[in-house]
C-alpha cells in the first residue's frame, strides 16, 4: 500500500510544524501519523512532502530521497544503491554501540572519543587513510601497505618485506641514517658502524670482548669468484686513482677443496700493480716487486736473525747455503757467483751433481757434455755415435722425447700433455721399436707430415731404384739384419686396430675387402657392365663417349670421386661386370640350346 502525506493538510500540518513541549505530545503526533498511514488518509492532495511506500518487508523512500528536520529537511540522503550520506555529524551516546543485527557491538565510542573495533576492518583495495589536509598518508592494496609520510612509533614487528622507496632512510635523524637504493647500495650517512659495539668510534668497528680473535667474513658460493678490499683516498674516486687493493683469488681445484691467493696490490704510474701474494697453498709470501732494505739489515729466522746480511753490492751469507734453500724458481745474478775450487753443486740427494774444478772444468755427473756430444741418463754415450745425443730412460716405458709449443692446446691429455705436438717412445716394453706419435688439436687435419726433398730423382726401374721417399725394411738375423720374405709384411696401414692395407715383401698390395661391412650387394642392382665402361673412358680423360650417362652414378655409388677411383669398389665392379657377362652368356647358351632342340624336333 502506497500513501501520501500532504504537510499542507491543517489539522496534521499544524501539528507536525507545531512547537511540541513535552514527550506526551510527541507520542501523540506519531500516533496520529500511523493511524493516517494505516487507513489511508495520509496525504491526498497533488502537494507531496514525502513518499512512503508499506510493503511486506518494510517501508522506504524514493531514490535519492531525503530525511531530515524541520531546519535540515535533507540530513540524510539515501541514493539508489543503499548509500547512505549524511550532511552533519553523527552522534551517538556515551559509550553507545554501532553494529549489525548479529553483531550490535561491532563499534564502540567511548565518552572520550576512542574508537574500538571488536571485529576486522576491511577497504577496498587502493582506497586511503589520511587527515584533513593530507588524505593519502595510509594506501591499502592487496599484500602492500604504502606510507607516505613518516612513521613515528615502537617495535615494529613484520612477517613480510619491508620495502622503503628508493633513496628514503631509516634512522634518528636526516643526518645519522641508513640509506637504501634500488642501484644495489646502502649506505650509513653521518654515523659509525659497529658490529659487536655501541659506542663504535671509527666508521667500521668490530668489537666481541668475549673471545681473542675477531674475524671479518666474506663468502661466495661462486669458488672461481674474486673477493676485493679497496682503500680510496680523495672524495669522489671512482677509478683507481689513490687506490690500494686488497684482493682474495679463489681457485676451484680437484675434490671441491679451494686454494685462495690473498693478494696486495698500489697504484703506480701505470695503474694497480701486485706487490705481495700470500699464496694459499703452502703459505709462501709472494714478492712481485723488489724488495729493498735499508744498508746492513737481516734476513734470518727465529733463533738466527743473520743468516743474511745486505749491504751496498754484497750479499754475506753466515750459514751453509743448502739445495733447499731456493727452490722452486730462477735465481739471477747480476754479478759472479763463485764457489770453492773442487767444490760443487747438486741437490738433496745428488751433492756433487755439478763438480766445479781450479782450473774452470765442469762435470755434470748426470748430464754428461763431452766430446762425443751430450748423454742424458745413467748411461755411456752410444759407441756407434761419432758426435751426437745419447739418451737413456732406463727402464721407463713412456716417452723419451717430447716436443711442445706453448701456443698449442689439443687437449688430448690422456696421452701426452696438451702443448706437446709430438713424441718418440719404444713400441714394446722390452723388445724396443721407435714409434713416433704426432697429435693435432683444433680443426689440425694433419697429425705427422713428412716432406722429402732430393737432389736429383731416380727414374730406373730396378731392384737398385731409389726414391726421394725411400722405405727400407729388414729382418733381424744374429747381430745383422735379413731380407724379408716375399709375404711377409713390410707395410702395413692401420686404424683402431683394424688393417684396411698391407704391403708385402714382393710388392704385392693387399686391402680388406672384408663385405661384413655393408659392401655385399652393393652393386646388385646396378649394370656392371655400363659403369665399369663409363669408368673405363673417364679415366682415359673422353667424357662424350655412348657410355657418359653411367658417370654421375659412379660419383653416387662412390666408385670415383672426381677423377679417383676406389680400388676395393672398383674391383668389386669389375668382379660383378664379369658376373653379369657369366649370366649373360649362361642365358645365351640356354638359348642356344633350346634353339638347337627346336631345330632338331622339326
Amino acid at each position: 500500500m502506497t500513501t501520501t502525506w500532504n504537510a499542507s493538510k491543517p489539522a496534521l500540518g499544524n501539528q507536525i510544524n507545531a512547537d511540541i513541549p513535552d514527550i506526551q505530545e510527541n507520542f501523540l503526533l506519531i500516533k496520529d501519523i500511523m493511524e493516517a498511514i494505516t487507513t489511508g488518509t495520509l496525504g491526498t492532495t497533488a502537494h507531496t512532502a514525502f513518499k512512503v511506500d508499506v510493503l511486506a518487508n518494510g517501508a522506504y523512500i524514493p531514490d535519492g530521497g531525503t530525511l531530515g528536520s524541520a531546519t535540515t529537511v535533507d540530513a540524510i540522503t539515501i541514493a539508489s544503491n543503499g548509500d547512505v550520506t549524511l550532511k552533519e555529524d553523527l552522534v551517538i551516546g556515551d559509550g553507545k554501540l554501532i553494529g549489525s543485527a548479529s553483531d550490535l557491538d561491532a563499534i564502540s565510542i567511548s565518552s572520550g572519543g576512542d574508537v574500538t573495533f571488536t571485529q576486522d576492518i576491511v577497504m577496498a583495495s587502493g582506497k586511503l587513510i589520511g587527515i584533513t589536509g593530507d588524505l593519502d598518508l595510509l594506501t591499502l592494496t592487496s599484500g602492500n601497505l604504502a606510507v607516505a609520510g613518516t612513521i613515528g612509533c615502537g617495535t615494529v614487528t613484520t612477517t613480510g618485506d619491508y620495502l622503503l622507496v628508493n633513496g628514503n632512510y631509516i634512522g634518528v635523524s636526516a643526518a645519522e641514517r641508513i640509506e637504501f637504493h634500488t642501484s644495489g647500495y646502502v649506505s650509513v650517512m653521518g654515523a659509525n658502524f659497529g658490529a659487536g659495539t655501541v659506542t663504535p668510534t671509527e666508521k667500521i668497528e668490530a668489537s666481541d670482548s668475549g673471545n681473542t680473535e675477531i674475524y671479518i667474513r666474506t663468502t661466495n658460493t661462486n669458488l672461481n669468484a674474486q673477493t676485493n678490499l679497496r682503500f680510496m683516498r680523495g672524495t669522489g674516486v671512482t677509478s683507481e686513482d689513490n687506490m690500494a687493493l686488497i684482493r682474495a683469488l679463489a681457485t676451484n681445484v680437484t675434490g671441491g677443496s679451494e686454494a685462495s691467493d690473498l693478494i696486495l696490490s698500489v697504484r703506480m704510474s701505470s695503474g694497480l700493480t701486485e706487490v705481495m701474494r700470500l699464496a694459499g697453498a703452502g703459505g709462501d709470501v709472494i714478492f712481485a716487486q723488489d724488495i729493498v732494505m735499508a744498508s746492513g739489515k737481516l734476513i734470518g729466522i727465529t733463533g738466527d736473525l743473520d743468516l743474511i746480511t745486505l749491504t751496498a753490492d754484497t750479499v754475506t751469507v753466515a750459514g751453509t747455503v743448502a739445495a733447499t734453500a731456493i727452490s722452486g724458481g730462477t735465481v739471477t745474478s747480476t754479478g759472479n757467483m763463485v764457489i770453492a775450487d773442487a767444490g760443487t753443486i747438486g741437490s738433496a740427494s745428488d751433492l756433487d751433481a755439478i763438480a766445479i774444478a781450479s782450473d774452470g772444468k765442469v762435470t755434470l755427473t748426470q748430464i754428461l757434455i763431452d766430446a762425443l756430444g751430450m748423454v742424458i741418463g745413467d748411461t755411456a754415450a752410444e759407441s756407434k755415435t761419432t758426435l751426437g745425443l745419447t739418451i737413456n730412460q732406463g727402464a721407463n716405458d713412456d716417452a723419451i722425447l717430447a716436443l711442445q709449443s706453448s701456443d698449442i692446446a689439443h687437449g688430448i691429455t690422456t696421452i701426452v700433455d696438451t702443448d706437446t705436438f709430438g713424441i718418440f717412445r719404444k713400441v714394446a716394453s722390452t723388445d724396443g721399436g721407435l714409434g713416433f706419435v704426432g697429435i693435432a688439436g683444433g680443426t689440425g687435419k694433419v697429425g705427422v707430415y713428412a716432406q722429402a726433398i732430393a737432389g736429383a730423382f731416380d727414374s730406373t726401374t730396378s731392384n737398385s731404384a731409389w726414391g726421394c721417399f725411400t722405405i727400407d725394411v729388414s729382418e733381424k738375423s744374429g747381430t745383422a739384419t735379413a731380407n724379408p720374405g716375399v709375404d711377409d709384411n713390410c707395410f702395413v696401414v692401420k686404424h683402431g686396430g683394424a688393417t684396411p692395407m698391407i704391403v708385402k715383401g714382393d710388392g704385392d698390395i693387399y686391402t680388406n675387402t672384408d663385405q661384413t661391412g655393408g659392401l655385399a650387394g652393393t652393386y646388385d642392382a646396378e649394370d656392371d657392365i655400363s659403369l665399369a665402361m663409363a669408368a673405363k673412358y673417364n679415366m682415359t680423360g673422353h667424357y662424350d663417349h655412348a657410355w657418359k650417362t653411367f658417370t654421375p652414378r659412379l660419383q653416387e655409388l662412390g666408385i670415383m670421386k672426381g677423377p679417383f677411383y676406389s680400388h676395393n669398389k672398383m674391383n668389386a665392379l669389375q668382379l660383378g661386370a664379369i658376373g653379369q657377362m657369366a649370366d649373360k652368356m649362361r642365358q645365351l647358351d640356354e638359348r642356344m640350346e633350346g634353339l638347337e632342340n627346336e631345330i632338331r624336333s622339326n
